[in-house]
This record gives C-alpha cells, sequence and structure tokens, in this order.
C-alpha cells in the first residue's frame, strides 16, 4: 500500500505533466494562430491546430489527485484545458468548413448527405424494388458551386 508521501509525490507528477501539456498545447495553437491570422495556409494552421488539440486531449487525460492549493490548481488548470480545447475544436471546424467551400470539392461533411440518400435508396430497392434513383445536383449554402450528386429516390 501506498504511504501518503509516495502518493502526493506521484499527484505531483502528474499536475506537472498536466503543466507540460498546457505549455506545449500553448505553443502549438500560437503557432497555428500566427499563420491563421495571416492567412496564407489555413491547411498548415490546422495542422498546428490539432498538435495542440492532441496536447490538450493529454492534459485533459491526467488524473491528479492532490489535495489543498495544488488540487484546487489542479482543478482549475483542467478546466482551462477544456476551455481551449472546445475553441480549438471549434476554430479548426469552422477552417475545414471554409477550405472545403473555397475549395469546391468534397469533404466529409458533404460526403455524408450522399451516403445516407444512397443507403436509403439501397434499402428501398431492397424492400420494394420499386425504387428509381435519379441523381439531383446538390447546392450547398454560401456557395455557388455545384458539389456533386445526390441521389433522390
Amino acid at each position: 500500500m501506498e504511504n501518503a508521501s509516495e502518493v502526493n509525490s506521484a499527484s505531483n507528477l502528474n499536475y506537472q505533466r498536466q503543466q507540460e501539456c498546457q505549455k506545449k498545447a500553448f505553443e502549438f495553437i500560437s503557432q497555428a494562430l500566427e499563420i491563421d491570422d495571416k492567412g496564407d495556409n489555413k491547411t498548415e494552421a490546422v495542422g498546428w491546430y490539432k498538435f495542440g488539440i492532441e496536447e490538450l486531449e493529454k492534459g485533459i487525460a491526467i488524473q491528479v489527485t492532490a489535495q489543498g492549493e495544488e488540487g484546487e490548481a489542479s482543478k482549475r488548470l483542467h478546466k482551462k484545458l477544456q476551455r481551449n480545447l472546445t475553441m480549438t475544436r471549434d476554430r479548426v471546424t469552422v477552417l475545414e468548413r471554409e477550405s472545403c467551400d473555397q475549395d469546391a470539392t468534397f469533404c466529409s461533411s458533404s460526403v455524408i448527405p450522399l451516403l445516407l440518400a444512397l443507403i436509403q435508396c439501397l434499402l428501398w430497392t431492397l424492400s420494394s424494388a420499386l425504387c428509381s434513383c435519379s441523381f439531383q445536383s446538390v447546392r450547398y449554402v454560401g456557395s455557388s458551386a455545384s458539389f456533386g450528386s445526390m441521389l433522390a429516390c
């Protein structure tokens, strides 16, 4: 059985690891923000944001069981990591959507409706053999380009 000093030592180590993750995440996200603000290469910014997200997730996963002042500091840091993770994920989502709209290519968010329609059509075909599928052009809000086809049953 561990004594109190071993538990305290392990908790201190975990808190330090949590702080290191926060520091690395800050560095990655700062790099991403710098690139993002310039507007030159949003794809590169997304990559740096994702490195930051990984570090934030690592820091959040670390369990700190310290009591007293260090325990409270750890709880505050944990909440800060969670807030930063949420904001960073939101920014990545925005950049990926913008990239999808600007590039006029399929991205995961535009492929899902097509796949769902295809599955629906196939299931209906199997159940009734009366489905006449046709393709319709799809236009997405905020873009003047068509992004492929959608099955209609």
